[in-house]
């Protein structure tokens, strides 16, 4: 199990303070109590904006983690109770009109959003979000990330 999220002195005695001087709250402990349920009440909202999804096999996916599918490499930008949505982050596929009643072409000889950083700022994102369910997850490889910056492609046909 993760150890709990770190949760400043200074933090804590800051929304201690504020809660004493509130005027419509009157708690009713003693300071070192009120600086405990703080300190929890401030440790589990910590928790809340760091969510994980754990696949079966025990990995963890969080905002940041970044994962490849095979042919392409992507980096979490949010995390659901059974979904992820993500961002791909080794081509920068840019939709452009053929013509007239015609489907949509993609750029292919696109930028590489790793070597260009403002692509990954967010959110909101320049980039196109997708969102990934529990069976995607099952099958996609998490690439550490001292190998994304060199992350290349599985062999294969490219599409």
């Amino acid at each position: 199990m993760d150890p709990l999220p770190a949760v400043s002195d200074a933090e804590v005695e800051a929304a201690t303070t504020m809660l004493s001087i509130t005027p419509d709250v009157h708690p009713r402990l003693p300071a070192e109590d009120l600086r405990r349920v703080v300190r929890m009440v401030l440790t589990a909202a910590t928790q809340v904006r760091q969510a994980k999804l754990v696949r079966a096999d025990g990995v963890a996916f969080q905002i940041g983690t970044t994962f490849s599918t095979g042919q392409a490499l992507w980096r979490c930008t949010d995390v659901g109770t059974r979904t992820i949505v993500a961002v791909r982050i080794d081509k920068v596929i840019t939709p452009r009109p053929l013509g007239e009643g015609q489907t949509w072409a993609t750029d292919q000889d696109a930028a590489d959003p790793r070597k260009l950083p403002g692509w990954l700022n967010g959110p909101p994102y320049a980039l196109a979000e997708f969102c990934f369910d529990e069976q995607d997850i099952e099958v996609v490889e998490i690439v550490p990330r001292e190998k994304v910056a060199v992350w290349d492609p599985a062999p294969g046909p490219q599409k």
